[in-house]
């Protein structure tokens, strides 16, 4: 036990740790000119978004408008690139108010072919920037977004930000911030993707005290 939660961990914490690579990369300051006769040109830049590969493809959705950091981009497309011919393509995506699929600093991953989409932000009527904690499932096939599972803020004082998603094994491994006034705790949650079910919801840091104590005593 002690060991596969380790290898979690692991995992969990290289993903936490590219985010935060990432989002300090001021992408609205290019480093290289772009050659217009380029297709990949058209597309348009942002920064922000989700990404994941299913095969030769890989799937960009989301995010911020670079030229203009107000405006979140319309989520009813991905923009799809060829790994092969490096040649890219719009998939457009039946629209689903209901769930509101217009979101950036979210993570895109892969299960059985499907793209989820977990956490991020997204805009109110307002315009005020709202934090997002559901995992949303897109059919490549039917180009349709449906709910996969839905968390709840506690309400109050305390809000619940997702950092970080990776899979494994049939468990949707989510690193989340809990902010509280008393003081902000870094966890994570293990779904069961088939059951819909939360199996494990840890404090990060304590597993972490937990698991070095068990490889300190392991190894006397």
């Amino acid at each position: 036990m002690a060991s596969r939660l380790g290898t979690l961990l692991v995992v969990l914490l290289v993903a936490v740790w590219t985010c935060l690579c990432y989002s300090g990369v001021d992408a609205k300051s290019s480093k290289y000119a772009c050659e217009f006769s380029n297709r990949l040109c058209q597309w348009q830049a942002r920064y922000a978004f989700g990404a994941a590969v299913i095969g030769d493809m890989a799937f960009f959705h989301g995010g911020i408008l670079s030229n203009d950091p107000t405006t979140p981009v319309n989520n009813t497309a991905f923009e799809v690139l060829d790994l092969r011919t490096m040649a890219p393509y719009v998939m457009e995506v039946e629209e689903n108010r209901t769930l509101a699929t217009t979101r950036y600093r979210h993570h895109l991953v892969v299960w059985r072919g499907k793209i989820l989409a977990v956490g991020g932000q997204q805009d109110d009527a307002s315009g005020a920037s709202q934090h997002v904690i559901n995992v949303l499932e897109l059919d490549i096939n039917r180009r349709r977004w449906q709910l996969l599972k839905q968390f709840t803020q506690p309400g109050g004082a305390v809000a619940i930000i997702f950092d970080a998603a990776v899979v494994a094994g049939g468990q949707l491994l989510v690193v989340f911030q809990s902010l509280d006034p008393a003081g902000p705790q870094r966890m994570f949650l293990s779904l069961d993707l088939n059951s819909k079910e939360v199996e494990h919801n840890y404090n990060l840091v304590r597993v972490h005290k937990a698991y070095c104590t068990q490889m300190a005593l392991n190894n006397h």
